[in-house]
């Protein structure tokens, strides 16, 4: 008889289209761009910053990716535009999508299409990696991880994502 076999405990699901910013700006100007956008800026590279629905990932010395609910988009670009910063606010929504991948086993999922060692990245840190060849944004959220991918390439995230479940399963 065969033994039953079950899954680690990993969901990965699509987010819900939301408001993405890419933000370039000087050292200077990071606290007056985070005020303009009521979010603040991390101030290390890899620092994931939270106010209420609104949170920025720093990629590098003077670049950041904010997120929003989306019908923040129009008055965060507007405040920024007002504020008279010399930085560059570009939106990014219909550029990415986002996939939730959660669960006990979400680094060894990860680790399928990722070099990074995740172990190493705690909750509240992000970066540009890539998955099997694909550039993307990874968030270590509180409940696990948020991976952001040029929408034209999400299917095969996904398809990745799937068959590393199935690579997971294993016999209890």
């Amino acid at each position: 008889m065969d033994e039953p076999v079950k899954t680690m405990s990993t969901t990965v699901e699509a987010l819900p289209a939301r408001a993405r910013f890419s933000l370039r700006a000087t050292e200077a100007d990071a606290a007056a761009a985070g005020e303009a956008l009521a979010v603040p800026l991390g101030a290390t590279i890899g620092e994931i910053a939270v106010a209420g629905d609104r949170r920025s990932l720093r990629l590098g010395p003077d670049e950041w990716v904010v997120v929003a609910p989306l019908e923040d988009a129009a008055p965060m670009a507007g405040a920024f535009a007002a504020s008279g910063i010399a930085g560059s606010l570009v939106e990014i929504s219909n550029r990415e999508v986002s996939f939730a991948v959660s669960g006990p086993a979400a680094e060894d999922l990860l680790a399928h299409g990722c070099p990074r060692d995740l172990s190493r990245m705690a909750p509240g840190r992000g970066a540009r990696t890539v998955f099997d060849g694909l550039s993307v944004v990874l968030w270590h959220v509180e409940d696990g991880f948020e991976v952001d991918v040029w929408r034209s390439y999400a299917p095969f995230l996904e398809a990745l994502l799937t068959a590393a479940q199935r690579e997971l399963a294993v016999t209890v």
